[in-house]
């Protein structure tokens, strides 16, 4: 007698091994997606250290500011500044970035 169904078999067996070593595998949740504003100033951090500087601040492309954009842009920084710590954290950040209700 020849046993046709014997290797049908053992794949069938082997596959719903496979399946249930990995269902038991725990799946790690995916870091949420980060926000153009978080985006923005962690690449603004020149640092790391979760807080803008004026220096920081007054960069673009690489680049210090000079001039009547720098002037400006020490204004905006000032403005954004809310506790007046002289460092922008990423909430005075995206405060500055919200248009206010109207009333």
């Amino acid at each position: 007698m020849k046993l046709y169904w014997l290797p049908a078999l053992s794949l069938a067996l082997i596959a719903c091994v496979s399946l249930q070593a990995d269902a038991k595998e725990p799946k790690t949740p995916k870091p949420p997606k980060k926000s153009a504003a978080e985006v923005r100033f962690e690449k603004m951090d020149a640092n790391s250290d979760g807080q803008l500087s004026l220096e920081e601040y007054c960069v673009k492309g690489g680049k210090p500011l000079e001039g009547k954009p720098k002037e400006t842009a020490e204004k905006t920084f000032k403005r954004f500044d809310t506790d007046g710590s002289g460092q922008l954290s990423l909430d005075e950040l995206k405060a500055a970035g919200k248009k206010p209700k109207a009333q």
